[in-house]
């Protein structure tokens, strides 16, 4: 299943986001840059200091990642998942905030 889903990662034709941190320890840097390159628009964003937890450890500079990444003007392709089948755009997901 795994490889299964590796190699679906390189037809999903959607923007994706990788946030990663810059000092983990437990997750190196190299993953995230491997993850986002299984995506055709796979973007990266390596998070300076922080470890594993970046909510925790730089939760403004991740959101700052996210507001930019679904701001960029390219909002109505970028989809977020609410539940194992369910998916709405960027977009709607703003307007109801």
């Amino acid at each position: 299943m795994p490889l299964e889903w590796a190699e679906r990662q390189r037809s999903f034709d959607r923007p994706v986001l990788v946030v990663w941190a810059e000092d983990d320890r437990v997750m190196p840097c190299e993953h995230g840059r491997r993850l986002a390159d299984h995506f055709p628009r796979g973007r990266l964003v390596e998070v300076a200091d922080s470890y594993t937890l970046i909510p925790e450890d730089q939760p403004g500079a991740l959101a700052g990642a996210i507001r930019e990444f679904v701001g960029d003007g390219d909002a109505e392709r970028v989809l977020i998942q609410r539940g194992p089948d369910t998916w709405t755009s960027a977009s709607t997901a703003r307007a109801a905030l």
